[in-house]
This record gives C-alpha cells, structure tokens and sequence, in this order.
C-alpha cells in the first residue's frame, strides 16, 4: 500500500495517515464484532457470524480473482504450468481444510 501511495504521488502525511487507518480497521472491526457478537441471542448470533463470514469469504475469492491471479497470469509468464499447478494445488489443500473442519 505504501509503494503505491507514493507511485501515485501522495504527500508523505497524508500517506501515513491512510497506511495508519487501514491498519486500526482490522482490530476496530473485531472489537465491534466481538461486541455485536456478546449482544446478540444464540440463533441471531449464528446468524451475524454466517452472514459476516460469507462476506468476508466473497472478499477474500473476488480479490484473489481479480487482482492476484489476474497479476500473475497475464501476460503468461514463461512458467505458466508451475504456476497453474501451485494454484490448483493451494485450491485443493483449502478444500481439504475446509472438509476437515
């Protein structure tokens, strides 16, 4: 994040601001989850987790999707094959996971 504010030109501050509130958003959050989460009754409870869960869950696929995989494979690097292996192999060590748990 830090390289591309200061690609784009970003006062040396103001970069540090932004790098400082996105780092705070991730325990800010888990607070107010935790805080929701104690507040809620059993069923409602399971329901937030679920719905938040599936949330992060989509963030997590469109932007591994849209910007990680789109990065490394295109223009097709000259170890394409290598590469497609090592993520299908990631894919089925997290499906695996996924079952087992």
């Amino acid at each position: 994040m830090g390289a591309s504010l200061h690609r784009i030109g970003v006062a040396r501050h103001r970069a540090r601001g932004l790098v400082a509130g996105f780092a705070i958003m991730t325990p800010l959050g888990i607070i107010i989850g935790a805080l929701i989460t104690d507040a809620l009754a059993s069923h409602s409870q399971m329901l937030f987790e679920a719905v938040f869960g599936a949330v992060a869950t989509g963030t997590f696929v469109y932007i591994a999707t849209f910007d990680v995989i789109r990065e490394e494979f295109l223009p097709p690097p000259p170890d394409r094959m290598s590469k497609w292996l090592a993520a299908i192999l990631g894919l089925a060590l997290m499906a695996i996971v996924a079952i087992w748990t």
